[in-house]
């Protein structure tokens, strides 16, 4: 196992730097084999004996022997991984100064987005379906039968009445768009202006004719930050993280000439800085 793969995670002083020393030399200090012993004893509730403790040196320094003769090779400038490894620490560090959240800060951004966190109208509804493929133009007739002895039998659901549904039922809490995702636009439209508690229809959708009981109808809603806390709190910090790597890009890219040869000619074209909005 390589506990050394962890220090990136905890607060060490070579988290960075792994192992000092020039050219050949590898130093393996005091504290870093303190380090490795307590990994080994917080994972197996004990401390390591000094064979054990010996074999973590040895495969730190395996580690740290073949990292620095694959950067003596050039290895890391071909590897796309590692390069987009090193782009993803570049962004960490743009962050890593930054404020915390704090209850006010995260009850601010709800107030300034809080359109973004409306949720949407719903409704629950169980329906019929007679397939127009099956039955042809008899499909809303059909229906139209089916309903009326729904009605009569206040039936809270269609169980063996038309044909194979084209999605399950009952269809519970769905917004209108999707309904309209498994039904159609038109047919979410007429199931959203529906009465409660009675059987309708019938409602054409694309696959055919359906009965529909709408049994709940709650409208969109603004909801309180508690309802949405942690949702907002991880948009918040998203934002913010974008922020500080778009501010670090443009600081830096402001150094950078970029000129783009020119594809039929030979003349060069310099790329202008783009602005930080």
């Amino acid at each position: 196992m390589h506990f050394h793969d962890e220090a990136e995670h905890d607060d060490v002083p070579f988290r960075f730097e792994g192992a000092p020393g020039r050219g050949h030399q590898l130093v393996v200090t005091a504290q870093k084999r303190q380090w490795l012993a307590g990994r080994w004893e917080h994972q197996w509730r004990r401390p390591p004996t000094g064979e054990e403790l010996g074999r973590l040196v040895e495969d730190f320094v395996r580690e740290e022997v073949l990292y620095r003769e694959a950067l003596a090779l050039g290895l890391d400038l071909a590897d796309l991984v590692v390069r987009r490894r090193l782009v993803q620490k570049m962004e960490v560090l743009a962050f890593a100064d930054s404020a915390p959240l704090g209850d006010a800060g995260v009850m601010g951004y709800f107030l300034a987005h809080h359109e973004d966190y409306r949720v949407p109208e719903r409704v629950t509804f169980a329906h019929a379906f007679f397939s127009s493929a099956a039955r042809g133009a008899r499909a809303a007739a059909d229906a139209r039968a089916a309903r009326t002895g729904l009605r009569r039998a206040g039936a809270a659901d269609a169980a063996g009445v038309g044909d194979s549904p084209v999605a399950a039922s009952p269809v519970t809490a769905a917004t209108r768009r999707q309904v309209g995702d498994r039904f159609g636009a038109e047919f979410a439209d007429a199931v959203f202006a529906l009465e409660l508690g009675t059987w309708a229809g019938p409602v054409p959708s694309a696959h055919g004719q359906h009965l529909v009981l709408v049994t709940e109808h709650a409208a969109a809603r603004l909801p309180e930050l508690a309802e949405m806390s942690g949702r907002v709190a991880a948009d918040m910090d998203a934002e913010r993280r974008a922020g500080a790597v778009g501010a670090m890009y443009a600081r830096l890219r402001r150094s950078y000439e970029v000129v783009l040869e020119g594809e039929s000619s030979h003349e060069e074209h310099t790329v202008a800085v783009p602005s930080q909005a």
